[in-house]
């Protein structure tokens, strides 16, 4: 065998080891779109599912406040009739001070009950809560979509690898594949803030 030959079958293993590896990565990329996939479709989930906690919540907290108002209307008129009363009978002033007492507790009881966790005060730090929980997962979103966005566009450049056999496409599928997988790492955990809504800088553009 000649030095030629030789080095032909070298650049053929070569070549045909690459495309083995090119392969295993590509159907890497698709396990990694997937999880992507899934990770914005749950994100899509939690913000739409917290944002009909948060608005039956809140709808629960206006109900008691309207309810907490009649009470608190209430009372007040007892009292003001007591004011304007003084020579009310002892037995008609203690039945109308008992109505007072009672609806001093309902009060009460609908500004805070801790035990139900259905108070005004509670209902409210729950509605909070489940805005808090919204507004994660539609901050998660973006990035689930630019990072499949870029995962796919590793396939793709890998691909043309595959057939066109051309490294630096290959190395341009590698960093799109980097960017990806860090855009959805961080639709998982949001280690940092990235502004990812592209419609004030297509209006810019178009102005």
């Amino acid at each position: 065998m000649s030095v030629d030959d030789l080095h032909d079958k070298v650049s053929e293993a070569l070549q045909s080891g690459r495309k083995r590896w090119t392969a295993i990565y590509i159907a890497g990329l698709a396990v990694l779109i997937a999880v992507g996939a899934m990770g914005g479709n749950n994100a899509d989930k939690a913000a739409m599912a917290n944002n009909i906690s948060a608005a039956n919540t809140y709808a629960f907290f206006q109900a008691k406040n309207i309810r907490l108002t009649a009470y608190e209307l209430a009372r007040d008129q007892l009292l003001l009739h007591l004011a304007e009363a003084p020579d009310m009978s002892p037995v008609l002033r203690d039945q109308i001070q008992k109505k007072i007492n009672a609806y001093t507790r309902k009060i009460m009881k609908y500004q805070s009950e801790p035990e139900t966790g259905e108070g005004k005060a509670q209902l409210l730090i729950k509605a909070r809560y489940y805005e808090k929980l919204r507004d994660e997962a539609l901050a998660k979103d973006p990035y689930f979509d630019f990072g499949q966005a870029f995962l796919q566009i590793a396939i793709v450049l890998a691909s043309v690898s595959l057939i066109a056999g051309g490294v630096p496409m290959l190395v341009l599928s590698v960093v799109s594949m980097i960017l990806g997988v860090f855009l959805t790492a961080n639709g998982f955990f949001l280690f940092i803030d990235i502004p990812l809504d592209i419609e004030p800088w297509l209006a810019a553009f178009w102005r």
